[in-house]
């Protein structure tokens, strides 16, 4: 009976590690460095929200290409902009071009950058909480700036 356990376990154990090793080439490369991206000023004024799926083409470990996938923002008033908006879509192709990773890396992949606006508003700018995930999804979050209105 033990032997049959320890042969079962013989088989099933290797095939799953190669299915590990072959879903693991579907990840995204190790990202070595990055500057880390933000929240543009005046989308967060304006509390603009929202997400952009972009390609990234990667050869000898740079950013040969960053490609917009799709997009989509919304304002404080709800009015949802299908194509984006351009003060969240040029930092968010900017921002990967800080990427490095291995120099024998080379490929195209995708990544998701979401924008959302939440917690307390606040006088004055503070710093957004930034999450980077290991498939490189990264989401970026800041509170909301209360108006000012000056004379």
């Amino acid at each position: 009976m033990l032997q049959r356990i320890l042969f079962a376990l013989l088989i099933v154990v290797p095939l799953g590690a190669i299915r590990a090793q072959n879903d693991e080439t579907h990840l995204p490369p190790r990202l070595i460095s990055a500057d880390l991206p933000n929240y543009p000023a005046v989308a967060q004024a304006a509390h603009v929200t929202g997400w952009l799926k972009i390609r990234i083409t990667v050869d000898k470990g740079e950013i040969a290409k960053t490609d917009v996938l799709s997009t989509e923002a919304r304002d404080d008033k709800s009015h949802v902009f299908h194509q984006g908006l351009q003060i969240l879509t040029a930092p968010t192709l900017t921002n990967p071009k800080s990427w490095h990773f291995d120099p024998d890396v080379k490929g195209t992949f995708a990544v998701s950058f979401t924008f959302n606006i939440a917690g307390t508003e606040t006088d004055a700018p503070t710093t957004p909480k930034i999450e980077v995930l290991p498939s490189l999804d990264v989401s970026v979050t800041a509170r909301p700036v209360k108006p000012t209105v000056n004379y």
